[in-house]
């Protein structure tokens, strides 16, 4: 318990490094990283050239590349402590595993919305987008886009933030929701 305890602790050391190293970069605290990192590699295949020749643009977009490139340099070890963190908490490695595939199962098991009621569709504005509003046998639901060619009973699912009316593993229309 001690032992998982302390890579919490590490791992909520390297999410705070992970967020403000890039900011402790753009600010000046830390000169140097990945991006002069590989510069300093490659120096050797390129002529020398000023930073000063650099079109403004160029070095603001460097620092913007710099900064992140020190957050996906510790991403991966937050990655690493995380996943021991899963699989001390559940056990052993298979336990973790069968977790982690179940919940992605269930994350994308289609929520079924019962049967499809009627349809009304909303012109949309000058500047707006045209909205549908579709009633189930469970509720209403506002979706973008002109909701058409679709038979009253047919059942209606919800994944991931799109609703889909017909059978969502075979050919279904697929439309955003928008509450």
């Amino acid at each position: 318990m001690e032992d998982i305890k302390q890579l919490m602790q590490l791992r909520l050391v390297l999410m705070v490094l992970m967020f403000v190293t890039p900011f402790l970069y753009w600010f000046g605290v830390i000169n140097t990283g990945p991006l002069e990192w590989a510069r300093w590699a490659m120096a050797p295949f390129f002529e020398p050239d000023s930073v000063g020749s650099q079109p403004s643009i160029i070095r603001v977009f460097s620092a913007i590349v710099g900064g992140m490139l020190w957050a996906g340099l510790i991403a991966p070890f937050v990655q690493i402590v995380s996943r021991r963190i899963g699989i001390l908490e559940a056990g052993s490695l298979e336990a973790y595993e069968q977790a982690e595939s179940e919940a992605w199962e269930k994350a994308n098991t289609p929520e079924s919305l019962g049967e499809l009621v009627s349809i009304q569709v909303l012109k949309g504005g000058f500047l707006s987008s045209d909205e549908s509003i579709v009633e189930t046998t469970q509720g209403f639901f506002r979706v973008s886009g002109k909701v058409g060619g679709v038979m009253k009973g047919a059942p209606v699912s919800q994944l991931h933030g799109r609703l889909t009316v017909g059978e969502p593993n075979v050919k279904g229309r697929s439309f955003t929701l928008l509450d």
